[in-house]
């Protein structure tokens, strides 16, 4: 889960595995559970990889046009480690893409990743889509990711996996967190703005209100 621009709004995000993507009643479920907990279907992020699309194309087209038509956003996970990510950005309803840390981990020091990583963030923007950069854990990445207007960032910098309890004690100090940005440096031309930093916090035990799909 993460706080949005502002910290404004709680934002869930739902990992779907390729099997789940292969049940045509997935998108009815999901929109089933989403009425019986009351909550907005834009607060939440269905999170797919690509090598989960790839198992039945034709099927996962139709899921994923399914959630993004119920409200729910449609996030990339894992991009650029497939084969054919850019495809995807084509054919499926994305919202956001999330950089593989695989791309973050030796990044900026490492000129191929680094040119990576820019390359993506500015398709992707050209595309009007979302970026999130997974597995920042310095200091130096969060600086170079601003100057580069990545729009969120994830990584064990902010937080190391926790429970809900000291999830909520985090989110509930956003001003300690800004505090970090702020120190990062200027965000290139708008990037991620002090008041408007989207926080990505990494929880490992589910919320009070238990759903399955």
């Amino acid at each position: 889960a993460w706080h949005d621009a502002g910290f404004k709004k709680l934002t869930m995000a739902l990992n779907f595995s390729a099997v789940q993507l292969r049940q045509r009643d997935l998108v009815e479920r999901v929109i089933a559970v989403v009425k019986n907990v009351d909550i907005e279907p834009g607060s939440l992020t269905a999170e797919i990889t690509e090598s989960a699309l790839i198992q039945n194309l034709d099927i996962a087209a139709s899921v994923v046009e399914g959630l993004n038509g119920a409200g729910l956003r449609v996030a990339l996970d894992d991009f650029g480690t497939g084969y054919s990510s850019l495809s995807y950005l084509k054919r499926f309803p994305i919202d956001m893409v999330k950089i593989d840390r695989s791309f973050i981990r030796d990044f900026p020091s490492h000129t191929h990743d680094t040119a990576i990583v820019s390359a993506v963030i500015a398709m992707a923007h050209s595309l009007k889509l979302h970026v999130v950069a997974e597995g920042v854990e310095n200091d130096q990445q969060l600086k170079v990711l601003k100057s580069l207007q990545c729009d969120e960032i994830q990584g064990y910098l902010f937080s190391k996996p926790v429970s809900r309890e000291q999830a909520t004690a985090l989110l509930s100090r956003p001003a300690d967190i800004r505090r970090m940005v702020r120190a990062a440096g200027p965000s290139g031309l708008g990037g991620l703005q002090e008041e408007e930093t989207a926080i990505v916090g990494v929880l490992n035990q589910a919320p009070q209100r238990n759903v399955a799909f």
